[in-house]
């Protein structure tokens, strides 16, 4: 394949990763918990209004866009952040990207920065497979199955940090790809990848802490390797203090992040896991990716590959890079299932970094063991460029055969995430949502009610966006409701009504109003009630 047809290839793979994105970004509708939060913390420093307030939807959108005269406030987000118990980065980045829109709010604002940090995560796959493989097709390949992935396109339209930290992930990869195939390189490129993957580090940190395990467990085997092969030891202790060195600037940089890891919930919750490990906790995290990722076929994938990977060892073909990388994936998925919240399948989140370098892995090994069988590609586990003779070569009386077989065995290994993509395996879409917004349009002229309890305050803004549409929002609790006397509710034709508490609040509205006569239970929520007083 020439130099050329391989950059159209890329070009062509992040223009189907594009359309993709942008097009499950069009059918998003709704928000996940955590993107409130996200908008919250790069836009203000309020949480929820106060008992007894009346707001517009206007005034509660201001809440999660970054208000003109307020750009580009750091120090906001910084604190913000450090009370959301996670590293300020991708909200930084975030910020900057929404003050150069000032007082507007899109969903776009999310989805487009982390379309930006995907692409670059596939070009980051594509570069660490051709390098691994020093075959253009096979990087190609690699690419592609990430853009088609379910994960991939999930993280995308999550507006949180983790389409940043899978980026920081791959790119890390590929400086311990590039580390192994250069051992004995010079100086200076010893030193451009040394500051590269501190770089990498230190950007990591400053994302998300769990992110860190790829790249603490490649420079662990990169260590492992050259104590074994007995050379190289003083570039070994050069680049593995330099890692702890960028370690230690991102907690100089931000030192409450000590406080994130070692206390607060979700520091004493990360630990407690590690502690109490267990297979259930794997069996359940892996359901989660067997049905949000791999759409059901996760067990023959891992089984295929297995076979693949073991065939390809016994034949010597990049024995420790593919093992290396297969241990660091794996190692990573069982800690990361015993530190994160146990939150149903929204949780496959946590593991989308790791997930963008075993998809891609798993159709390397798959097709470079089928080709190494067939004798089409890999004659030794090291080709030589002037040694002519082990180089194997495409009959070109069956050409038309072997491209036959690569195109069936291109679509056996897409099959899963095409599967996926075509059975609503993309999250964080909340399609649903559309209707319940649609209600709020055709409801906007009357009163709502918002009932939040004390301790629970935060929920009330996990249905933020069906709020704004209305023009008077009154904000209570519901332990107060014999206080409710007030002229627009008493007067109104019909109350709509959010909460998750007795209904003897709605026979107070009742009451209180001559007009309204019954109340209907319009929807059930995860967290409210939506009922209808008319």
């Amino acid at each position: 394949m020439t130099k050329k047809r391989f950059y159209l290839g890329i070009i062509i793979i992040a223009i189907l990763h594009i359309a993709l994105c942008l097009f499950f970004g069009s059918k998003k509708a709704g928000f996940h918990e955590d993107e409130y939060y996200t908008y919250w913390s790069v836009s203000c420093e309020d949480v929820t209004p106060a008992n007894f307030t009346w707001h517009t939807g206007h005034e509660l959108q201001q809440r999660f866009l970054v208000q003109p005269g307020e750009q580009f406030s750091y120090d906001m987000v910084v604190k913000n952040q450090a009370a959301d118990v996670h590293p300020p980065l991708y909200y930084m980045v975030l910020h900057t990207f929404m003050s150069l829109f000032a007082g507007r709010f899109y969903k776009w604002f999310g989805i487009l920065l982390n379309l930006g940090f995907s692409l670059i995560t596939l070009l980051g796959v594509v570069a660490v497979f051709y390098h691994l493989a020093g075959r253009q097709g096979f990087a190609l390949l690699c690419g592609l199955t990430y853009a088609l992935s379910p994960s991939a396109i999930s993280g995308v339209m999550l507006t949180r940090m983790y389409a940043m930290s899978t980026m920081w992930t791959v790119l890390y990869a590929l400086v311990f790809v590039l580390l192994m195939k250069e051992l004995e390189c010079g100086k200076k490129r010893f030193a451009l990848l040394t500051v590269c993957g501190a770089t990498i580090c230190y950007a990591t940190f400053l994302t998300h802490y769990f992110s860190l395990l790829v790249p603490f467990f490649l420079t662990l085997f990169y260590c492992i390797y050259v104590c074994v092969r007995r050379k190289g030891f003083v570039r070994m202790l050069l680049y593995g203090i330099s890692m702890m060195v960028a370690i230690g600037l991102g907690i100089l940089s931000y030192p409450v992040s000590l406080l994130h890891i070692f206390a607060d919930y979700r520091g004493e919750g990360a630990i407690e896991g590690l502690l109490g490990a267990s297979w259930q906790v794997v069996s359940m995290f892996g359901g989660y990716i067997n049905n949000r990722v791999f759409a059901g076929m996760m067990v023959p994938c891992l089984i295929v590959f297995a076979v693949a990977l073991v065939y390809l060892v016994i034949k010597r073909v990049q024995v420790y890079k593919l093992i290396t990388l297969t241990i660091t994936c794996g190692l990573s998925f069982l800690f990361l299932c015993q530190v994160a919240l146990r939150v149903g399948e929204d949780a496959c989140r946590y593991f989308y970094p790791v997930m963008a370098l075993i998809i891609p892995l798993m159709a390397y090994v798959i097709v470079m063991a089928v080709c190494t069988l067939a004798g089409q590609i890999y004659c030794k586990d090291v080709v030589q460029p002037d040694d002519k003779s082990n180089v194997c070569r495409v009959k070109t009386a069956k050409e038309w055969v072997q491209c036959g077989f690569a195109v069936l065995l291109v679509c056996v290994v897409l099959l899963p995430y095409i599967l996926g993509l075509s059975t609503g395996k993309v999250a964080f879409l909340y399609q649903d949502d559309a209707a319940k917004v649609a209600f709020s349009q055709e409801h906007k002229e009357y009163p709502l009610i918002m009932v939040y309890s004390q301790d629970k305050r935060y929920r009330a803004w996990y249905v933020d966006n069906q709020l704004w549409p209305y023009d008077k929002i009154l904000y209570m609790e519901y332990q107060y409701k014999d206080l409710l006397d007030d002229k627009t509710l008493s007067e109104a034709e019909k109350i709509v009504v959010y909460m998750d508490a007795p209904v003897d609040l709605l026979d107070t509205l009742i009451a209180n109003n001559p007009k309204l006569s019954k109340y209907t239970l319009v929807r059930h929520d995860p967290y409210f009630y939506v009922y209808l007083v008319e």
